[in-house]
Order: structure tokens, then C-alpha cells, then sequence
């Protein structure tokens, strides 16, 4: 094995991480992530800290900051708040304060409202019309070169 594919394998873990481990550890975040206690985030740390190791290859004495720092990824305690800011300000669309930051829903972009008249009400054929051309040439040849 070269330097090449030790890192397409350090990218790959690091995916797998992202798209399923965090995934799996942060289902329903909004549900629970509003006031976590110091207890919740030893806990978060302590199961990430898993997956670190695993990760980087570090040694287990190695802290669990210095762990997140080095490959770059946020604790799960903060991804857990973000994700709760995101529905409450998003979806449900009430105000959030979150460590002396406010975000007010009326600041982000809304979805467009749904249609007031049904698809299959509008009168579409005086909108479009077909015009065809009398000068066509009556043969077409198509070739593949």
C-alpha cells in the first residue's frame, strides 16, 4: 500500500463518517438538541471519540479536542444544536437564541407559496399556439460523420 491509497482510505472513512455514523447519531437532534446538559456532551464526545480514532490512527491517549481539530470535524454536541437552530428557524419558523446569537426566521428566505389554481384549470390553449413552417425541405438526410 503507498501514501496514495492510505489517503483515498482516510477519505473514505471519513465519508462513511459523515454520511452514516453522524447520521446515525444525530437522528431526531432536533427533538433533543435544545438544552444539552454537560452530561449529554461527554457522552457525544465519548462516542465520536471512537470514530476519531479510528479515523486518524491516533493514539488513545490523544484528547478528543486535539482528535476533532486535526481532522476538522465539529463536535457533536454544536452539529446537534445547528441542527436544531435549522428546524426551529426553518420548518417550524420560531425565533432561536443560541449562545448570545439570535436568528429570527423572518431574516431567512421563505418558500414560495404553493399555487392558488390548479394546474388543470388553466387554459392553455390560448397561451400556446403551433405555427408550422411551409418551407421545410420535404427530405432530410442525417448522417453519422
Amino acid at each position: 500500500m503507498n501514501a496514495a491509497d492510505g489517503s483515498s482510505y482516510l477519505l473514505m472513512y471519513i465519508q462513511i463518517y459523515f454520511t452514516v455514523i453522524e447520521r446515525i447519531l444525530l437522528y431526531g437532534a432536533p427533538a433533543w438538541a435544545n438544552n444539552i446538559i454537560s452530561r449529554q456532551q461527554r457522552l457525544l464526545n465519548s462516542i465520536q471519540r471512537k470514530f476519531l480514532l479510528n479515523i486518524t490512527g491516533a493514539y488513545s491517549t490523544t484528547p478528543t479536542a486535539a482528535l476533532q481539530v486535526i481532522e476538522g470535524i465539529t463536535p457533536l454536541h454544536i452539529k446537534a444544536q445547528m441542527e436544531f437552530i435549522l428546524v426551529s428557524v426553518g420548518r417550524i419558523r420560531s425565533d432561536c437564541n443560541w449562545e448570545g446569537s439570535s436568528f429570527l426566521f423572518q431574516d431567512f428566505q421563505q418558500p414560495n407559496s404553493p399555487l392558488t389554481i390548479h394546474p388543470a384549470n388553466f387554459d392553455l390553449e390560448d397561451k400556446v399556439s403551433i405555427v408550422s413552417d411551409p418551407h421545410l425541405p420535404a427530405e432530410a438526410i442525417y448522417t453519422d460523420g
